[in-house]
């Protein structure tokens, strides 16, 4: 049963109980509506809030009244959808592996990246947009002492993200509300068709991995072939897709003070001041828009940091017009910050470009932003 898009946009729009969402307190005419569209999740415990000029006009009885209607409508037409059983698909061999020529692939043509807002996760895992979405925006910084620097300094320190909360995309669908929110309304109208005209929303990270599948095959230096599972729905068209549950294979993965090594050298090459202590709550998160095969995709993915020329150009922007739309930041100015254990022999060397360099240039080619 197709998704009827009156009961959708007149019902009460809503976000997943998980997130944290600080409002803006600006007015502007509403995309609030469309949050129904945006966001794929279902909850009767919490909404986005409602415009001042709407509470004004209604007593807190009629409100209230309305608001149960609307919940009500909402779920009787998601009940309405048929729900598929989860599939296991078992890929074919790889493409671009020694098993075929590459010629036998038919070639992908990815558009560049075009970033058309962000939004920053604080200290606290709060979700900053509007005028507080670079709040988490960091500069590339090679302090001089850089050699010989211990990763695992302070790790008794650090702060890390609570990892059993399922955040989906929330984030990022949230970030695209607050664009909408905040357009200039003469434009409004072919920006919300943009964005619903999509056919994936999704994170960078689930894209890197369903693009690095046909590269991997089971059992050959470590790079898996275990599988992946990936928790996919579609509304009006728009697929959204998430991580599902870990494999085993997945699970047993980098351990805890591995992983630190990665932050604490990120913190280390982003703060002028010297290190700080490593919080994982804390991202910076681009959202763009591309193009692959003809399929409208819009990603959202972490950006260690940005050239610092463009940092400064950035702040000194925001300082003196706060007031204006904030404005983007280029892709070229994108850095990612990458670290590996120096190769021990030619099989750790070949291993670390034919599996670990090959995701990084996934994952920066995906934003269009430089590893370094």
């Amino acid at each position: 049963m197709p998704v009827n898009l009156n009961t959708l946009l007149n019902s009460t729009p809503v976000s997943p109980p998980h997130s944290q969402f600080h409002p803006s307190h600006s007015q502007g005419p509403s995309a609030i509506e469309l949050a129904n569209l945006l966001s794929p999740a279902v909850d009767s415990h919490r909404a986005l809030p409602k415009q001042a000029h709407h509470q004004q006009q209604y007593s807190e009885h009629d409100e209230q009244q309305e608001d149960d209607d609307e919940h009500k409508q909402f779920r009787e037409a998601l009940q309405a959808l048929p729900l598929t059983q989860p599939a296991t698909h078992t890929l074919p061999v790889a493409a671009f592996n020694r098993s075929r020529p590459p010629r036998a692939a038919k070639l992908a043509s990815y558009q560049r990246p075009v970033p058309f807002t962000s939004f920053s996760y604080d200290d606290h895992r709060l979700i900053r947009t509007g005028k507080h979405q670079f709040e988490s925006l960091r500069p590339f910084s090679v302090p001089q002492n850089l050699v010989g620097f211990d990763l695992s300094h302070r790790i008794d320190r650090a702060v890390f993200r609570d990892e059993s909360i399922d955040e989906g995309i929330d984030g990022l669908l949230i970030s695209l509300i607050g664009f909408l929110d905040k357009a200039d309304p003469k434009e409004r109208l072919d920006l919300c068709r943009g964005v619903f005209s999509a056919s994936l929303i999704t994170w960078r990270g689930v894209l890197t991995k369903l693009c690095a599948s046909v590269y991997e095959t089971a059992g050959e230096g470590g790079g898996g072939g275990g599988g992946w599972t990936k928790e996919v729905m579609m509304v009006d068209g728009t697929v959204y897709m998430i991580d599902g549950p870990k494999t085993a294979e997945e699970q047993g993965g980098s351990s805890a003070q591995q992983t630190y090594y990665g932050h604490s050298y990120e913190s280390l090459l982003t703060n002028p001041s010297g290190f700080e202590d490593v919080n994982t709550n804390t991202q910076w998160v681009s959202v763009v828009k591309s193009n692959l095969n003809g399929n409208r995709l819009i990603l959202g993915g972490e950006v260690d940091c940005i050239d610092p020329n463009a940092f400064n150009h950035h702040r000194h922007q925001l300082a003196h017009n706060s007031d204006q739309p904030s404005e983007t930041v280029p892709i070229d100015q994108f850095i990612e910050i990458k670290t590996s254990i120096m190769p021990a022999s030619d099989r750790d060397h070949w291993n670390l470009y034919r599996f670990k360099m090959l995701k990084f240039w996934l994952q920066s080619c995906q934003l269009g932003s430089s590893p370094k």
